[in-house]
């Protein structure tokens, strides 16, 4: 369990094709995740349908939501999400963490399934304060 009081906490998914059932094995696992890290219930950003090189509405909504210190954390299955070229999404995960929020891997066990071995030991490299708000990109 992260130290301090609860942090507010975001999640993000993509998914192509459209998922109608929105990926409820994926959400079920990162908010079971989230509740072994004592992080608040996740407020959940989805892409249903987009592509990694299409628009993300959701993404920017959730930048935007950052940008504005609404969420200090955001859980993701893997950068995959934001893009499945590994500059790309690395640019994302960057942009995010200048914006103020620590970005959360899912940890997987050696089987490459989410394991709870992994959630214990992320949990305890997680730092319990949040590092200085910037603005991307610019002054405010």
């Amino acid at each position: 369990m992260l130290s301090g009081s609860r942090r507010s906490c975001a999640a993000y998914l993509r998914c192509v094709p459209y998922d109608a059932w929105e990926m409820p094995v994926h959400r079920h696992t990162m908010e079971k995740w989230a509740r072994e890290l004592g992080l608040a219930d996740p407020v959940w950003f989805i892409d249903n349908g987009e592509s990694s090189t299409g628009p993300k509405p959701r993404l920017l909504e959730l930048l935007t939501a950052v940008e504005r210190n609404t969420f200090d954390i955001v859980l993701v299955p893997g950068p995959f999400v934001f893009h499945l070229d590994d500059a790309r999404a690395a640019r994302v995960c960057h942009r995010l963490s200048v914006l103020g929020a620590s970005v959360l891997q899912l940890p997987y066990d050696r089987t490459g399934r989410p394991g709870p071995g992994g959630v214990a030991a992320f949990a305890a490299a997680v730092p319990s304060v949040p590092g200085p708000r910037a603005h991307y990109g610019g002054t405010r």
